[in-house]
């Protein structure tokens, strides 16, 4: 196939994405979506033993719980899951959201599917009354959001399990970088978000993976 068309076909595809919230029935979709990107798209920047700790952590109680705690929302190919993106408030003033659960299914990469789940995300906090945006991304993602308007703030660790930790980068998105995104990207914002039932105070969130 040359690359004429795979271009058109993956056009194709993207038009077909549809966006919309990820409910309890969802969760063993997300769990696939989630385990199956980190497996694959972080192979070249964690460890084995990373890898296999973060797909434990995926298959538990634990795991499923956390997710009600984000406004979790997922692009749709017709009835597959192929990624999601969610938020929660990152601290007590009511002003910063933190991204999070950003992940593609590796066979929909480069399709710009991720962004567009960010950006939902983005806006649906915005409307909500956050205005700024921070996220915690793992290595392979930090290109991914910086091409989003993010820059690196700190370096550090999160703990996964009990006996195992991985590395990753602390961003910050710069605020003018905010409205002009999603005015050209034509996300319809509310007029505030009404905020969903699991839009509580933060606790510890996904790691970002695209």
């Amino acid at each position: 196939m040359s690359s004429e068309s795979r271009a058109s076909e993956s056009v194709a595809l993207s038009d077909r994405i549809v966006i919309r919230s990820v409910g309890v029935d969802d969760w063993a979709n997300v769990r696939y979506v989630h385990s199956a990107a980190f497996r694959l798209l972080s192979a070249s920047f964690c460890t084995p033993n990373e890898i296999d700790a973060f797909t434990t952590f995926v298959r538990s109680e634990t795991y499923a719980e956390r997710l009600m705690w984000e406004n979790l929302h997922g692009a749709w190919l017709d009835d597959e899951l192929v990624g999601t993106a969610g938020w929660t408030p990152a601290d007590d003033s009511g002003t910063q959201a933190r991204i999070t659960s950003a992940f593609v299914r590796p066979l929909f990469t480069r399709m710009g599917i991720g962004r567009r789940v960010v950006r939902e995300a983005e806006a649906r906090a915005l409307a909500a009354g956050f205005e700024r945006f921070s996220t915690r991304a793992t290595l392979n993602s930090v290109g991914f959001f910086e091409k989003l308007g993010y820059d690196v703030t700190s370096y550090g660790v999160h703990t996964v399990t009990s006996h195992q930790t991985m590395p990753v980068t602390y961003m910050r998105k710069r605020p003018a970088a905010v409205a002009p995104l999603l005015v050209t990207e034509g996300t319809a914002v509310p007029e505030r978000e009404r905020v969903l039932p699991c839009a509580h105070s933060n606790v510890d969130d996904r790691l970002i993976d695209l």
